[in-house]
């Protein structure tokens, strides 16, 4: 038996918290929740004595150890409905037999990630299985049950948090596992005579890639933009109908139209704009005095060819700029690459995953499917900036002599930075055996 996930653990009971009542018959004329609850804490047998066509459910019904119940239509029509918002039946170590019902639109939803800080990776999506039935430990008996439309979906993985100037976007958080679109089980789970539909293990979608940084001016960032963070991959969907790893038989039951589908991969940051850094020696220039001009001495005069104020005629310094190709070079104000799209989660067992001991016998399987995820779009590059790199020789050949002391040269054309490249998109994920899969093959890793 494998390692029970934490997923199925959260807010519920332990064994130890709760103290089942002594056992009794219980005969139910009321289609309330809240009485089924009370029945089945009681132990025993319960059965219905009235028609319940949607028995709603607000919360799952715990069956904890020590505690043995058998809930029996006998003969009416029972619906019971997880409303799309609830699972149905949680078993901590009880026992627990359905006859004659049916077990539809149970909901298990991973918890979402967290989005990453600036700069920082986003947090995975949680696990989500068993939508109808959570079987921790005990034995889960179905003897002529209707399991359909229950559906588990992964959580979807956080983004990453946008970079800071000049810095990386954080990568994006894988997306959560779905674990069994109907029932989990790491328990004993024995199925007779049961019909399994349109049930479905949705894995999660991958988080996002954070968006590279803008480009800071000043080396060593040399005002390049910032990388776009990678997306998550989507998450893995195991058993469209029922995870195994506890103790499985089935006999004389049906499996139809049950889908186990990998969640898509995240979309890759875009890379962070270039920026102009305005420094020496990279992509500016710096103001550099030049002597001053020669000063023509002031004729003779009378106080009546004189000028009515008096002074140099080229006075003062000359300011001029001058650029400096310095450590950056031309490798400045490019934008940030884009960063990659996540990997599709794989998919295993359209019906069943089984990497449980199981034997099933007698039963049918048409039209269940696994499909992997779509592989999550690259991000795109960051725009490159325009960068005016003044030559001193340019500068200084621009210079005229004016009596404005503070005229500036013009710099004659611009040099462009370079676009940063996109990001690769995500690779699909597998879909492998539409109805019982068996033995889960080890993933290739891919290099980034």
């Amino acid at each position: 038996m494998g390692t029970l996930p934490s997923f199925v653990l959260a807010g519920l009971p332990t064994a130890d918290a709760v103290t089942p009542a002594s056992r009794m018959n219980t005969t139910l004329s009321s289609c309330r929740e809240t009485d089924l609850a009370a029945a089945v804490a009681a132990g025993g047998t319960v059965t219905f004595g009235t028609d319940c066509s949607d028995l709603l459910f607000s919360t799952p019904i715990t069956v904890p150890t020590g505690n043995s119940a058998t809930i029996d239509s006998n003969g009416h029509t029972v619906v019971l409905d997880g409303a799309a918002r609830s699972r149905l039946f949680v078993l901590t170590g009880g026992s627990l037999t359905l006859s004659g019902l049916t077990l539809t639109n149970g909901a298990s939803t991973g918890t979402p990630g967290s989005d990453g800080s600036p700069g920082q990776p986003g947090h995975s999506g949680g696990n989500a299985g068993g939508a109808a039935i959570a079987v921790l430990s005990g034995t889960l008996l179905l003897n002529d049950d209707t399991i359909t439309d229950n559906q588990s979906t992964g959580g979807s993985g956080g983004r990453g948090g946008a970079g800071p100037a000049g810095r990386n976007g954080g990568d994006g958080g894988a997306g959560g596992n779905a674990l069994g679109g109907a029932i989990f089980n790491a328990g004993d789970l024995k199925i007779t005579g049961s019909t399994f539909s349109a049930n479905e293990a949705d894995g999660g979608k991958g988080g996002a890639g954070g968006s590279g940084g803008i480009g800071r001016p000043g080396h060593p960032s040399c005002g390049n933009g910032g990388r776009g963070g990678n997306a998550g991959a989507g998450g893995g969907a195991f058993g469209g109908a029922i995870y195994n790893i506890g103790t499985l038989t089935i006999e004389a039951s049906s499996f139809d139209s049950n889908r186990a589908v990998g969640g898509g991969g995240g979309r890759g940051g875009d890379g962070g704009p270039g920026t102009p850094p305005p420094q020496p020696g990279v992509a500016s220039a710096r103001a550099v005095d030049q002597p001053a001009a020669p000063v023509r001495p002031k004729p003779p005069c009378d106080h009546r060819a004189c000028p009515a104020s008096g002074g140099n005629e080229f006075g003062g310094r000359i300011i001029g700029l001058e650029g400096v190709n310095g450590s950056c070079g031309p490798n400045a104000g490019n934008g940030g690459a884009g960063g990659n799209g996540g990997d599709g989660g794989s998919a295993f067992g359209g019906a069943i995953d089984t990497p449980g001991s199981h034997v099933i016998t007698n039963t049918t399987f048409s039209n269940n499917q696994a499909i992997g995820g779509p592989g999550g779009p690259g991000g795109n590059g960051g725009p490159d900036a325009t960068v005016n790199m003044i030559r001193a020789a340019q500068a200084r050949s621009a210079i005229r002599a004016t009596a404005d002391p503070w005229h500036a040269a013009s710099d004659p054309g611009p040099t462009r930075g370079r676009t940063g490249r996109h990001g690769t998109a995500g690779r699909p994920g597998r879909g492998e055996s539409p109805a019982i899969h068996q033995v889960r093959p080890q993933a290739a890793p891919r290099s980034r």
